[in-house]
């Protein structure tokens, strides 16, 4: 058979096309297929179906005009059960009327569905087959019907005035009415709920487009398999047999046509935005559905301009559009359908930042009211309020006192930037530093952001007045050091600035710029000038430590002849910056005022911290020629100052100790040369924990000169202190000590200890003779004199041995 074509109808009136169902029994069905228009003379009564399509998979055919038509299962079976016998049925079948390849078509026909379904004489709910509990429960709803027919009196009073809805009080007393009113026994009546479960789980009450089919009908019947009951009554069962429904079907329930329609949320707010929360778990295989089969039930789905059913655009495009309109938003932040719907909390909340920014407080009020349940005033949403330029203060005292809040930094630098009434936020806001403010409103500022700061000094209207303010009213919150760094971006407006933190903070500004930037600095200096006060010592100081504009700031306070306010602690503070310390020392010893400044063992400590000895030393030796009158050599006066300011320290001042030690030696001082060995020795110990091999290789060899020069005492002092450290290592066993390697071998330690104790019990028999005579004394020198030498000889050679590093 040949396979039916749809022929073109006419889109530009309110055309549409109609299914003469063919009566018959047999399991084919044939159908006429006929154009007819929704208003005139040529107006048939039909009655239009509601059902889901099923699967696309599974295909049964109809004859339509002679010719195969491909129809979804599901949609075959409702054929064959909702046809007459003995006489023909008109219908309505979106599936069969509508040419869905057709897209032009299928936009124009789903913008009249409303009118199609309201103009049905009569509206079939097809659920599906039936099964047992299902016909018994509609044969105990339709019997319950006739029954409240009957009641009914000559007024026509409705069903719910005779009390046939009325509902139980508790599951119990509602199964003792429902058995008592039927009749039957407890199973029986489970049997009823069963089959009443099955039906509103069923697909239908998911499809998308039930719900327009649903809403406009005037009368409707439901169906299932060979019954049918009133809707009216279905609507109903529910309630009468204590079973409550998912929130997605009670709200189907809820707009089928009857009198809970007239009493529930359907009369109040049927506005898209409504509908689509109430239903957005529908299903529907085309997305876009979602939108269009909703349009025409929604009370303002008329005024919707723009949103009509239109299936040439994507549903991207969909999905931009109706964003637009519900929520106020140019580009939807989501592309996918459920996405969308899933997400209304997060729309609104954006739909309100973008209102609150322009519109009066009691459109916003409206907009809380209607949407509030899903809507959050979050911390975006009073910026926003900050922001509007008109009402700010209004719109933010409207937030607050609906909710508690948190005084951020963010709603701070949005009022900041407003150049409307910012100033006004900005104090209502902050008004929790004066008394008698609500606890609401009564919120701790930490301190005034960076960010804050920067809106306000970029305010071109009211930037001043909000500086002010801050400088005012919350001093111990706003840096001046933040200020100045902020208004050194600009220098058209920063001498403005730095006049008003002048005014209010006076010498803390100049603190504060001696710490930062030069070109800040220059201004407050001019300002001092300007206002002939005087720089304060500190400023100085604080300019020392200024690691970045140090040396650049000390200069410019120099030149302002203010040279009697470098003191040692100014001095101090430039030995501590690591960074440029060096060149802010130079600029102040430069100054001639310097020269009276005590070089104390700080500053000298500090100085050899820092790496900056030598521009302290001069200065440290000019001072001590004042002091001290016996001349020396340039050599001994720095050591001498070495001595006085830094005593016991550190291994800088050995190098220096241990070369006059050498001079002295060479000079024949040798008593003042032991004496410097021994401070060189302790000074290395102090620093390596144990005598270098050389210092004392150098000590013994001291040790033997003093000696021939007949200087025992010292030379016997400087044996002790070796002996005592050759100890020291034999303790050690021979490891990694003070100049000796791991190999050494402990033997030719103990070797080089015995020799030097055999020199030094020489050294105390020498001292013995001299008690003796003169010439005893001499006779017994002389003779130990040799083997003296002989001693010194072997030492050396056995020390030469042990560590020939040290004598290469």
């Amino acid at each position: 058979m040949e396979k039916f074509e749809y022929d073109p109808i006419d889109l530009e009136e309110s055309s549409f096309r109609l299914l003469r169902l063919l009566k018959g029994d047999d399991l084919h069905v044939e159908c006429e297929l006929f154009e007819a228009w929704l208003h005139g003379d040529s107006a048939f009564e039909f009655e239009a179906l509601s059902y889901t399509w099923g699967s696309p998979y599974t295909c049964e055919t109809i004859t339509v005009n002679g010719k195969e038509l491909a129809v979804t299962e599901n949609l075959y079976l409702a054929l064959r059960n909702l046809r007459y016998q003995n006489m023909d049925r008109i219908l309505w079948v979106d599936a069969v009327c509508i040419d869905q390849r057709n897209n032009h078509e299928r936009g124009h026909q789903v913008q009249q569905m409303g009118s199609i379904y309201s103009q049905a004489d009569r509206v079939i709910f097809w659920l599906g087959l039936s099964t047992e509990p299902i016909d018994i429960l509609m044969r105990s709803l339709k019997q319950q019907g006739r029954e409240n027919y009957d009641r009914q009196n000559p007024t026509n009073r409705n069903m719910l005035a005779n009390g046939f809805f009325a509902q139980p009080s508790t599951s119990e007393a509602n199964s003792e009415s429902v058995e008592k009113r039927y009749g039957g026994s407890q199973k029986h009546i489970e049997q009823q709920r069963e089959g009443l479960r099955d039906l509103l789980t069923r697909p239908w009450f998911q499809r998308v487009w039930i719900l327009q089919e649903v809403a406009n009908a005037r009368r409707a019947i439901v169906c299932c398999g060979s019954n049918e009951i009133n809707a009216r009554i279905f609507a109903h069962a529910s309630q009468r047999f204590d079973f409550t429904p998912s929130s997605h079907t009670q709200a189907v329930l809820d707009i089928m046509p009857g009198p809970s329609g007239e009493s529930s949320w359907w009369s109040q707010k049927r506005n898209l935005y409504t509908l689509l929360l109430k239903f957005k778990e529908s299903r529907a295989s085309d997305p876009r559905d979602k939108i269009y089969a909703l349009l025409g039930i929604s009370s303002d789905g008329k005024r919707a301009h723009g949103l009509r059913a239109d299936y040439t655009k994507t549903t991207e495009e969909v999905i931009h559009d109706i964003t637009s309109y519900l929520f106020n938003i140019d580009q939807s932040p989501y592309q996918v359908m459920s996405e969308f719907l899933n997400n209304f909390h997060a729309l609104n909340t954006s739909s309100l930042v973008k209102g609150v920014q322009s519109t009066e407080v009691r459109e916003i009020a409206s907009f809380l009211q209607e949407r509030g349940d899903l809507t959050s005033i979050t911390e975006e949403v009073l910026q926003a309020a900050a922001a509007n330029t008109r009402y700010g203060v209004e719109m933010v005292e409207f937030f607050i006192d609906r909710q508690d809040f948190t005084l951020k930094d963010s709603i701070l630098q949005s009022a900041a930037r407003n150049e409307g009434c910012g100033l006004q936020v900005l104090e209502f806001l902050c008004e929790s530093h004066r008394p008698g403010v609500s606890s609401k409103r009564k919120q701790e500022l930490d301190v005034v952001s960076k960010g804050t700061i920067e809106a306000a000094i970029a305010n071109k209207r009211q930037g001043n007045k909000m500086l002010d303010f801050f400088l005012s009213h919350l001093e111990d919150k706003v840096s001046t050091e933040l200020v100045l760094e902020l208004a050194s971006s600009n220098m058209d407006t920063a001498l403005d600035i730095v006049q008003r933190l002048i005014e209010y903070r006076g010498d803390r500004v100049i603190m504060a710029a001696a710490g930062g930037a030069m070109n800040m600095m220059a201004l407050v200096v001019e300002e001092y000038q300007r206002r002939k006060w005087q720089i304060p010592t500190e400023a100085f100081k604080v300019a020392a430590g200024n690691t970045m504009y140090g040396p650049e700031v000390t200069q410019l306070l120099l030149e302002q002849e203010h040279r009697d306010k470098i003191t040692t602690n100014v001095l101090e503070a430039a030995l501590k910056n690591r960074k440029c310390g060096d060149k802010i020392l130079a600029l102040h010893l430069q100054q001639k005022e310097v020269r009276s400044i005590p070089i104390t063992q700080s500053l000298f400590l500090a100085a050899l911290g820092a790496f900056c000895e030598h521009l302290i030393l001069p200065l440290a030796i000019e001072q001590r020629r004042r002091r001290v009158t016996t001349v020396e050599t340039p050599q001994e006066e720095e050591c001498a100052v070495y001595r006085e300011l830094y005593g016991e320290c550190r291994f800088a001042t050995v190098n220096k100790m241990e070369a006059l030690a050498r001079t002295y030696q060479e000079q024949g001082r040798l008593e003042e040369a032991a004496k410097l060995w021994r401070q060189v020795n302790d000074q290395k110990k102090v620093h390596f924990g144990m005598h270098q091999a050389h210092t004392r290789a150098n000590m013994t060899e001291l040790a033997s000169i003093s000696v021939e020069q007949g200087l025992l005492e010292a030379a016997e002092d400087l044996l002790v202190q070796v002996i005592a450290h050759e100890e020291e290592i034999v303790r050690f066993n021979g490891n990694l000590i003070s100049g000796y390697t791991a190999d050494t071998p402990v033997g030719s330690v103990k070797e080089t200890l015995l020799r030097g104790r055999e020199m030094l019990s020489l050294i105390r028999e020498q001292k013995a003779a001299r008690d003796l005579t003169a010439a005893a004394a001499r006779d017994l020198t002389a003779a130990r004199l040799s083997s003296w030498r002989r001693v010194v000889l072997r030492f050396r050679r056995f020390r030469h041995q042990s560590h020939p590093e040290v004598h290469a």
